[in-house]
């Protein structure tokens, strides 16, 4: 496996750096990493999950969006992400190392949230989309959620969430997934929260439990492509 950084621009020519993970062979596959809002490509779920679905012969592209290249906190325009999201796509999917042209996309959080609203205007079209923590209401705001992107995405989609996750109610994601059908499937982790996170959890059991996790992305994205 090796490791590559990289820098791209956006069409607006803004700046953002990416960590490529290259396989020592290829699968039909290759990925593409967005962060949430609050953390960035160095996020450790994000790195082991890429670490994991390199070491199954897919490569794989962990981004950061412009801001958090520039160093702040306050996240790009929508516009801006979204053209952020395309170029790394884009990247992956043209890139004359790799064979493949089959495409998977997973976002934590704001990442997964741009995501879907790009596939559902069908920008890209990838075969799987898997959501960390999907941002589907403001907290306290179950009567205001964010789905209408899901009901126009035809790719399978994969949902990680947390039980205790106060942007995504269980029961509200649950009937999305009833409404979507057979191209939904949702991972619920009990008391976990918005980070798929336990509270107060030391540093060694929170690697722990990324590497566990990132087997579990990594096993259910394989019940699709194998």
């Amino acid at each position: 496996m090796q490791k590559k950084e990289i820098l791209l621009k956006t069409d607006g020519e803004k700046k953002f750096n990416c960590i490529l993970n290259i396989p020592d062979s290829y699968s039909d596959y290759s990925a593409v990493i967005a962060h949430g809002a609050n953390n960035d490509i160095n996020n450790g779920l994000l790195e082991k999950t890429a670490e994991t679905l390199c070491e199954n012969n897919i490569p794989v592209l962990r981004f950061n969006f412009p801001y958090r290249y520039a160093g702040k906190k306050a996240p790009d325009s929508s516009k801006v992400l979204k053209k952020t999201w395309l170029k790394a796509y884009s990247f992956m999917r043209n890139h004359k190392e790799f064979p493949s042209k089959k495409m998977i996309v997973i976002g934590k959080s704001l990442g997964g949230r741009i995501a879907a609203e790009i596939c559902a205007a069908n920008y890209f079209s990838p075969e799987i989309m898997v959501f960390l923590g999907y941002p589907l209401h403001a907290p306290g705001r179950k009567d205001k959620i964010n789905d209408s992107p899901f009901y126009l995405i035809d790719s399978p989609m994969i949902f990680f969430s947390g039980t205790k996750d106060p942007l995504c109610s269980r029961e509200l994601l649950e009937n999305i997934d009833k409404k979507t059908g057979d191209k939904s499937f949702v991972y619920f982790l009990e008391n976990a929260g918005h980070g798929l996170t336990y509270y107060k959890m030391s540093e060694e059991e929170t690697i722990d439990h990324y590497k566990f996790l990132a087997g579990e992305i990594k096993d259910c994205i394989f019940r699709y492509i194998s």
